[in-house]
């Protein structure tokens, strides 16, 4: 089984998000746990690992999604993309790098090839961005929040949409508008600039700027070398300052030490070489000796292959292999992976039954004494299993005040209704009962919860979301980890039961506030399944 996710799998998996984000909680729970199982039938050697059973659940979906081979799904719409970039910046840096090369060895005999010039185009501004590469480096090491505006999103970004966009409209306008958004929104990670997959791009972009560098450092270098065996190159240098033949030896010296070990004296032409291929205008070139003016050429060879190919080479390798390795430690902490996981992993249980079997089903569960109870807002109750469900993820669960005060019994009620939505409660908080209550509450989850697996906060749906609670949540995020995923389950009106499920209507309407907040590890889901949505 594979153990890790690549790109065109992260593709499909946010594609497949995206296809169940109005999908009832309970077919999504049956579905998702009827993959689980079939693959662990399927793994019998060991267990299977959390990437495993993405990986194993995205294979599945994408062949219900896409049963034909007429259709192509996202991740094969991103591979060809890729490719196609890939070919495009190879072709692209061959050309340019024949161009350059013929352009600037159009010797026609009378003036030599300036080594000055060659050196300030060919070799400067390469050594240019290297240093610029690592001094953004170091930057970021020391001002972590420091941004530099990117050259490979600014470019490359664009052109590699660009080709997306070709791409998708061939094989889109095969299928439903529904289905067309949902590759569209897949594909709009490509444009995340600090979110969960924004390095895993910017080394796909990086990448590329090395193939081109070095597809065109190789088309320079064969142009280089053609015109140096076909042609009576001379080479000389010239500059309006007065540069010493000592300081321009000194230079070259610098420029040689990658390979002066190997080639020993050749590795740059000689002081007295240097003296001789001096260019002054008014003297002209013609008494100056052939064997100076062609001692340049290995020297410039050596500096294309070092600093342009290999450099080059170098950095396209590195960049795979810091590809490589943000894949392999890839966090799927997303609420959208916690949530399949927990629905994997949670076993298909009911929570619809009387009150009276919902509180046999808790049987287990009982109130854990709590002896150092806040004076400002009641005592937390504690839940503590004697044998926990495998696969149910532990959370502190708040609970909205005025929903909160119609609980007869939250340690049973509330355990068990989101026992099906793959959560374990391990203390059950009122929230938003006063300003002071809510600022010993904030203070109590900064101490005692920010190390814990997630937060849960049950509201009632049926209220149009308020700017206090938005600004609540703001100062909760605040005091935890950024990483810390913050569920927000939502109940209707009450009726014959305490928990009623949520309409669609009021659920939009949650959905677009909270999407609104650009919170990436916020979660929004009915507490609640409709009746016809098993």
């Amino acid at each position: 089984m594979k153990n890790r996710l690549q790109l065109p799998d992260i593709i499909n998996m946010e594609y497949l998000f995206h296809e169940d984000r109005e999908n009832a909680p309970a077919a999504l729970h049956k579905r998702d746990r009827e993959i689980c199982l079939t693959l662990e039938k399927e793994q019998t050697k060991s267990s299977l690992s959390q990437t495993a059973k993405l990986f194993g659940w995205i294979q599945a979906r994408i062949k219900q999604e896409f049963p034909s081979g007429d259709s192509r799904n996202p991740g094969e719409i991103f591979t060809d993309t890729l490719h196609l970039a890939s070919l495009t910046a190879i072709l692209v840096g061959f050309l340019f790098g024949t161009l350059a090369g013929i352009a600037f060895f159009s010797y026609t005999g009378k003036t030599p090839v300036n080594v000055f010039q060659f050196l300030l185009l060919f070799i400067g501004t390469q050594l240019l961005l290297i240093l610029l590469r690592f001094s953004s480096f170091l930057l970021h090491r020391v001002l972590p929040q420091f941004r530099l505006p990117g050259f490979y999103n600014i470019l490359l970004e664009r052109s590699f949409s660009t080709f997306a966009h070709w791409l998708r409209r061939r094989w889109l306008s095969r299928m439903s508008t529904g289905r067309q958004n949902s590759i569209k929104q897949a594909f709009a990670l490509t444009r995340v600039q600090g979110g969960r997959y924004g390095h895993l791009f910017y080394w796909l972009f990086f990448c590329l700027t090395q193939l081109f560098g070095f597809t065109f450092n190789i088309a320079l270098l064969a142009v280089t070398l053609i015109k140096i065996i076909t042609s009576d190159l001379a080479f000389g240098w010239q500059s309006t300052i007065q540069f010493s033949d000592t300081a321009v030896h000194g230079i070259v010296q610098a420029l040689a030490l990658p390979w002066s070990w190997l080639l020993g004296s050749n590795a740059v032409p000689g002081l007295e070489a240097i003296a001789g291929s001096r260019i002054i205008l008014k003297d002209g070139i013609y008494h100056l000796v052939t064997a100076n003016l062609t001692s340049w050429w290995p020297f410039l060879v050596m500096c294309l292959l070092v600093y342009g190919v290999l450099t080059r080479l170098a950095f396209l390798l590195f960049g795979k292999w810091c590809n490589n390795t943000a894949l392999a430690h890839l966090p799927l902490t997303s609420p959208q992976c916690k949530g399949l996981l927990r629905r994997m992993e949670t076993p298909l249980v009911t929570t619809q039954a009387p009150a009276e079997t919902l509180r046999e089903t808790t049987s287990a569960r009982q109130t854990k004494p709590h002896t150092e109870a806040s004076a400002i807002f009641p005592a937390p109750v504690t839940v503590e299993h004697k044998a926990q469900v495998r696969g149910l993820s532990e959370q502190l669960v708040l609970v909205g005040i005025d929903l909160y005060e119609q609980l007869s019994s939250p340690e049973d009620e509330v355990p068990a209704a989101l026992t099906e939505s793959g959560f374990t409660p391990l203390a059950v908080l009122p929230c938003q009962s006063g300003w002071e209550e809510d600022r010993q509450l904030l203070e109590r989850i900064r101490k005692e919860w920010s190390e814990k697996e997630g937060i849960v906060i049950i509201v009632e749906g049926w209220m149009v979301p308020l700017i206090d609670f938005l600004s609540y949540l703001g100062e909760i995020r605040a005091a935890i980890p950024a990483d810390m995923v913050i569920s927000i389950a939502l109940v209707g009106r009450r009726s014959e039961t305490l928990f009623t499920p949520v309409t669609h209507r009021d659920f939009i309407i949650w959905k677009q506030k909270v999407e609104a907040l650009a919170d990436p590890y916020l979660h929004l889901f009915p507490l609640i399944a409709q009746e016809d949505d098993a």
